[in-house]
């Protein structure tokens, strides 16, 4: 009997060696969960957290020393199944659950992280959120006139594109003047929200549209007309609407109009030149949006929708354009970059984009460069609105950044790398004492060009294209 019991015994320590084990590896894995919880999971849980833009999520912890992988996935419970999906992000070890279009009605989702150890065992947390559509209505357009707001706040969100990082180790790096801190929405318009655009030119409305504070409007509508340079988002039938950025005429300055509805609004592509009539926002997607969109937007309370008054017809693509190993002085190029990431050719515009030189897929309505020789190398020059204009590199007013301009005189001096045939200049400008050689280009998945520090390997530099 004392034999049995002892084994017995024996049987229940051996369980319990193997329960105590197999309760310390889990408490590893919830260990790991737990913190992707606490850093992810704000408000209470189970309830829909708001999504205002793509975010960025880890793919990989590491807990007391031990490294946990996390697949994200994603299960959208209202809305059209394609509208999040899980991308690549630019930032190591984490990826991108991707709001790739706005939607017109609001969306809920599940994302579901789900954290392994190196022998496979899992243990996932989900996290519920929702995003905010337009909510347009569908009743009468009217002639697309609209009347004044009776509230400060516009609600469009849409996403916030080309915006490059604010770091002077990576390309492209912005000059800092938004007129409110990071984090904060303004609610009621400043001195300059209530620009009446009445009666304005182009340049003079495009010139106060860049000057908004975040989120601030215009207290009128206008018309502003200029040609297509991208569709954003194509033509959606059940909606009648599609979403373009086009190069306002007399502005050299371009602007997104989103969710446009009119005649014609299913043929509309790049190279097309409209008319649009609505409101203008210089619109922050969130609180940790520090660079924005100027753009035609809906109105929730003035009922004001973004409204294409004509369109005429542009150029089709007439020829397949190539990469110039030798570029002359004098000759006309297009000006762009492979971007890879994307799998596209992008071209300069002649227009900027924020701080940022604005960009089309489509070569023919891209503006034409031209080298001119100087003094130890070359100048490089467009044609904006008819005005000579030469590409330059400068330093912020804050010495902290190096940014791509546009300007009526050639005071920077470019020599042609035939390694990496792109045009470089020696720019000893920051702050910091950091200096280097710079070119013109992006990385990652950004889709304007800024300037390039050819030290790091992983960017995009502009060739010449004819």
């Amino acid at each position: 009997m004392k034999k049995i019991i002892s084994a017995a015994l024996s049987l229940l320590m051996v369980l319990g060696l193997f329960a105590s084990c197999g309760a310390k590896k889990n408490e590893a894995l919830a260990n790991a969960t737990a913190y992707l919880e606490n850093m992810y999971q704000t408000g209470t849980k189970g309830e829909a957290m708001n999504l205002g833009m793509d975010k960025d999520v880890l793919a990989a912890v590491a807990v007391d020393g031990v490294s946990y992988s996390v697949e994200w996935t994603v299960t959208v419970t209202k809305g059209a199944s394609d509208s999040v999906k899980i991308a690549e992000s630019e930032k190591a070890n984490h990826v991108k659950i991707d709001i790739p279009d706005l939607p017109e009605e609001d969306i809920l989702f599940t994302a579901t992280a789900t954290v392994k150890d190196e022998k496979g065992a899992t243990e996932s947390v989900n996290f519920e959120y929702s995003v905010k559509g337009l909510n347009v209505p569908t009743g009468d357009e009217g002639d697309g006139t609209a009347s004044v707001p009776t509230t400060d706040e516009p609600t469009t969100s849409t996403p916030g594109t080309d915006n490059n990082p604010t770091t002077s180790t990576k390309p492209s790096d912005k000059n800092p003047t938004t007129s409110s801190k990071p984090g904060t929405t303004t609610s009621k318009p400043s001195t300059q929200a209530g620009f009446n655009p009445t009666g304005k030119t182009a340049a003079q409305i495009m010139e106060a549209a860049y000057k908004l504070g975040r989120n601030e409007f215009m207290l009128a509508p206008t018309t502003l007309t200029g040609k297509v340079i991208s569709v954003d988002k194509p033509y959606d039938a059940q909606y009648g609407s599609v979403s373009v950025t086009m190069v306002v005429d007399g502005s050299g300055k371009s602007i997104k109009c989103w969710q446009m509805k009119g005649n014609d609004t299913d043929k509309v592509k790049a190279g097309d030149t409209i008319t649009v009539t609505g409101y203008i926002t210089n619109f922050y997607y969130d609180a940790e949006d520090n660079t924005g969109d100027v753009e035609f937007t809906y109105h929730k309370d003035s009922k004001t929708e973004v409204v294409m008054n004509k369109r005429v017809a542009g150029k089709e693509e007439a020829k397949t354009y190539k990469m110039v190993t030798s570029p002359k002085v004098g000759v006309a190029y297009k000006f762009g970059f492979e971007q890879t990431a994307l799998g596209k050719t992008l071209y300069a515009t002649g227009a900027m984009q924020g701080f940022y030189m604005g960009t089309t897929e489509t070569a023919s309505v891209a503006v034409d460069v031209y080298l001119e020789k100087a003094t130890g190398g070359y100048y490089l020059y467009t044609k904006i609105e008819g005005k000579k204009m030469y590409f330059n590199i400068e330093t912020s007013a804050d010495g902290a950044h190096v940014n791509a301009v546009f300007k009526d005189k050639a005071d920077m001096v470019f020599t042609y790398d035939a390694t990496m045939n792109t045009l470089i200049t020696s720019k000893e400008v920051l702050k910091s004492g950091e200096g280097g050689i710079y070119g013109f280009g992006t990385y990652g998945n950004y889709t304007t060009i800024g300037t390039s520090k050819t030290s790091y390997d992983t960017n995009y530099y502009c060739h010449f294209y004819n």
